[in-house]
């Protein structure tokens, strides 16, 4: 999926959804959707397939299980095979944190 179509995707939760950042912080919760590289496939000296990998931030107010369930259910639905990579309060910015990490083949699903 490109980045305009993941965009699309985590829209489907109601929350806002922005690539790397937001212009201001919206209300909790949110979507930021990252890239973190790729993990490219190689065969013969070439690249044999282009993974670009991504996180998704679901940022709420304090432990969120129903915000958790409607972003995962909308990787689910698009067959994203996704993990959770960490959760954590950051008291700074008084919000909850869940980072979400998946690949995607570039060009294709």
């Amino acid at each position: 999926m490109r980045q305009d179509e993941l965009v699309a995707m985590y829209r489907q939760t109601g929350y806002p959804v922005a690539f790397r950042k937001f212009k201001r912080r919206p209300a909790l919760p949110y979507i930021l959707l990252l890239t973190l590289g790729t993990r490219n496939h190689f065969a013969g000296n070439h690249v044999h397939a282009k993974l670009r990998h991504w996180r998704a931030m679901l940022a709420t107010e304090e432990k969120d299980p129903a915000a958790e369930a409607k972003i995962e259910a909308v990787m689910d639905k698009a067959g994203i095979c996704w993990e959770i990579e960490d959760e954590d309060e950051i008291e700074d910015e008084a919000l909850y944190q869940v980072l979400y990490d998946f690949e995607q083949l570039e060009g294709g699903r």
